[in-house]
């Protein structure tokens, strides 16, 4: 498993943390003071607004939790990964990739694309 991977792995069992405290603690670790999230649907600045996004929408997403999808690529200081979200490891409701810039090895900027999502009704 390549560092990268871990660290992909890590950002999404951020995302699945529900305890707020444990959330914001691996938070700090992976990213930058400075670091970015962005797609289409919410924005976070820093650690401590992208746990409060994180936990924003988790309250949206009940039962539901993120795994990697595929391999991570990198090159230069930008990796990119796909995940899925679902209720287990065998259903998927939406998806998508994320294109992360790295800065000594933690999360500066992460840019999310949703490649699919439940159909709405």
């Amino acid at each position: 498993m390549t560092q990268q991977h871990t660290l992909a792995q890590q950002y999404l069992d951020a995302w699945n943390e529900a305890d707020a405290q444990q959330r914001d603690a691996q938070l700090r670790r992976l990213l930058t003071p400075d670091a970015t999230y962005t797609d289409p649907q919410m924005t976070g600045h820093g650690p401590d607004g992208i746990g409060q996004m994180i936990g924003a929408a988790r309250t949206q997403l009940p039962g539901l939790s993120f795994r990697l999808r595929g391999s991570v690529e990198t090159h230069h200081d930008t990796m990119r990964f796909s995940w899925a979200l679902g209720p287990d490891a065998d259903t998927a409701v939406a998806g998508g990739t994320d294109v992360v810039v790295l800065d000594g090895g933690r999360m500066r900027q992460i840019i999310g694309f949703i490649d699919f999502a439940p159909a709405s009704g």
